[in-house]
């Protein structure tokens, strides 16, 4: 889920045209701040059987005025958006060396759970989709005092 902020301003467009750099470097400030606040709340979000999936969060610069807020582990999306028939996708079989963590610290049998995961999948557990609509407002609202604090320098009001 993507939080895209637009600015429509007549002195911001002007400020951004007279002092690139100056307009960029405020933005951006706040716009990192905005990300590092987003991935936290993904932290808190996100579904703690291992800490891995949350401690994996992160915030990284993805291009002008652009940030990116995920997980680094690959099974995050699977854990966002469920997977098999608990989720409306086709069955698959987990990789058995995947889940021998989980099983071993929770009893069981990985291929026991195998099965179970290919007959029934696993159901959706939403954590960045809330989190990004949750900080949506606060991400705008910091967008906005790297607007201000680039107009204020640029012509010093």
């Amino acid at each position: 889920m993507d939080i895209r902020v637009e600015i429509d301003s007549a002195e911001a467009r002007k400020a951004l045209e007279d002092f690139p750099g100056v307009m960029g470097s405020n933005v951006d400030r706040y716009l990192s701040r905005a990300a590092i606040e987003v991935a936290r709340e993904a932290k808190i979000a996100a579904p703690k059987h291992f800490s891995t999936l949350a401690n994996s969060i992160r915030s990284e610069k993805d291009g002008n005025l652009a940030y990116v807020v995920a997980p680094g582990v690959n099974y995050g999306a699977a854990v966002e958006y469920g997977t098999g028939p608990a989720a409306g996708k086709a069955a698959y079989f987990p990789n058995l060396k995947a889940l021998e963590p989980y099983v071993k610290r929770n009893g069981g049998s990985a291929w026991a759970l195998a099965r179970y995961i290919f007959a029934h999948g696993t159901k959706p557990h939403p954590y960045m989709a809330p989190t990004a609509e949750k900080m949506r407002p606060r991400v705008e609202a910091l967008v906005k005092e790297g607007v201000d604090a680039g107009i204020r320098e640029a012509f010093g009001s």
